[in-house]
């Protein structure tokens, strides 16, 4: 036997061992394979080095079982939610790691026209590793592509059933399930407005929507019309918020309270779409959470107009006056940190907030006359 058909023999015999160790490489380097059961994981993994030894000791590339097999994998990974990066980066692992043992098998025999030889097929590693990678890559690609389809009408069924509330109980749980969410968990609806965006604003949103399915679980986004709505589980909405700036620099959100249970899903969602048609420039993101009261109140205002009339009279006139008392509350009641919000004098704040009372007969020092006049404004900017 040639010293090179020895060297390879060795190399399968050491596969085993090889597999164990590409393994652990592979779970330390790459995150995402902790999703990945180890038998699993150990069943392809020396497959693949064995059929790499095999390949190369024979001086050929991948046939097309292993190339089948090679995209096989890359569908399963996809499954798995295992990006195509890390994909790359595992087979990568295993590559350079058989190579390098089939190097230290050369060294070790002291064979010096032996190590020349092995020089020699250094291609042939690269091509091998390129053909499977590729492969792969396809078989990933493909099926990634279909996950997101499914995911997408999915998603889109979900947000309709939400929109539809209790008449639609049993599709948004089922549909939640089908998306992964735990349905005892705690769900927050998130909506922002795309009226102002560019075709090409709404395809670098849907670039970077794939993200998110890695870094922020779980997160499922729909667009209905003009508004994007997103159900969050477990994710901080103020990192979808900065996403989303960083698609459209202007930003109009509702952001739903985080509540228990399918039930707390459709909530969420109402309070989002009320609070989306409360955003403004000057309160770009409006949390149902803070703004509660006007946002639930604020399909009443045709009954409750005579109720603000005072306010609504004084404010049109004089809304210097109205800025000063929603100053006043949103500075905890202080007038010296009212006065330094305006850039004016305590005097002049106490002077304001006194005049207030004088036209509309509503004290800002109560709640009664506070909450009037944050209802007031509300209902200038609806």
């Amino acid at each position: 036997m040639e010293a090179i058909e020895q060297l390879y023999a060795r190399a399968q015999s050491r596969v085993p061992a090889l597999t164990v160790e590409v393994i652990e490489l592979i779970r330390e380097r790459v995150a995402s394979y902790g999703t990945v059961a180890v038998s699993e994981q150990v069943r392809h993994t020396e497959g693949q080095l064995r059929g790499m030894v095999t390949g190369l000791a024979a001086g050929r590339g991948p046939g097309p079982r292993e190339l089948e097999a090679a995209r096989d994998l890359g569908r399963q990974r996809a499954h798995d939610g295992v990006p195509l990066d890390a994909l790359i980066g595992a087979y990568q692992v295993g590559f350079q790691r058989l190579w390098a043992q089939i190097q230290q098998l050369a060294d070790e025999s002291g064979d010096q026209q032996l190590q020349l030889d092995l020089l020699g097929r250094v291609d042939g590693v690269w091509s091998w590793m390129q053909a499977i990678t590729a492969a792969a890559a396809q078989g990933h690609s493909e099926t990634t592509r279909v996950l997101e389809e499914v995911d997408i009408r999915s998603t889109h069924r979900f947000v309709q059933a939400l929109s539809q509330g209790a008449v639609e109980r049993e599709a948004v749980e089922r549909t939640a399930a089908s998306l992964g969410y735990d349905l005892t968990g705690r769900f927050q609806v998130v909506c922002w407005s795309i009226s102002g965006w560019s075709e090409q604003q709404v395809r670098r949103w849907h670039e970077r929507d794939r993200e998110p399915r890695r870094a922020l679980q779980h997160l499922h986004v729909a667009d209905v019309g003009q508004v994007m709505v997103a159900v969050l589980q477990g994710v901080d909405p103020a990192a979808l918020v900065a996403r989303v700036r960083r698609v459209g620099a202007e930003v109009r959100a509702g952001v739903g309270l985080s509540r228990p249970g399918v039930q707390g899903a459709v909530d969420s969602y109402r309070d989002a779409v009320l609070c989306l048609a409360h955003a403004d420039p000057r309160r770009e993101v409006v949390p149902f959470e803070r703004w509660w009261l006007p946002v639930s109140l604020s399909g009443q205002a045709p009954r409750l107009r005579q109720v603000l009339e005072p306010g609504l009279r004084a404010a049109a006139d004089n809304p210097h006056l109205l800025q000063t008392v929603t100053a006043f509350a949103d500075a905890g009641s202080s007038l010296s940190t009212t006065a330094a919000a305006l850039h004016v004098h305590v005097n002049t704040v106490r002077y304001r907030l006194g005049r207030w009372r004088t036209l509309t007969g509503w004290d800002p020092m109560t709640w009664d006359g506070l909450c009037r006049t944050l209802l007031v404004d509300w209902s200038r900017d609806g």
